[in-house]
């Protein structure tokens, strides 16, 4: 549901709390002259992958091991810029194709 320019605090609260309910996404959206702003909530449910909104980088890799859970290993003169729980992806892997997509 999206909801502009509606002022009315009581009805907005209310307005999330039947939405939230019915898992069904809500977007508040104003304008205020030069300012807006916009409230987005789609449940407890929604996952967010890309928390910070940066850019998706590229990394090459050096080597995979094939244990269960592999140890992906990256060149160590390139800096890859990664940090604790982001989330990737694997591409274009040759010699271990079946992590492509993954």
């Amino acid at each position: 549901m999206v909801v502009l320019d509606k002022y009315d605090r009581d009805y907005l609260i209310d307005l999330n709390k039947n939405c939230r309910d019915k898992n069904v996404g809500f977007i508040y959206a104003g304008n205020l002259g030069l300012y807006g702003f916009t409230f987005i909530d789609f449940g407890e449910n929604h996952r967010i992958i890309d928390p910070t909104g940066e850019e998706c980088k590229s990394v090459h890799i050096a080597a995979i091991t094939q244990e269960e859970r592999g140890l992906v290993c990256l060149h160590e003169e390139k800096k890859h810029g990664l940090n604790d729980g982001d989330t990737i992806s694997f591409r274009e892997v040759k010699g271990m194709t079946e992590i492509n997509g993954k």
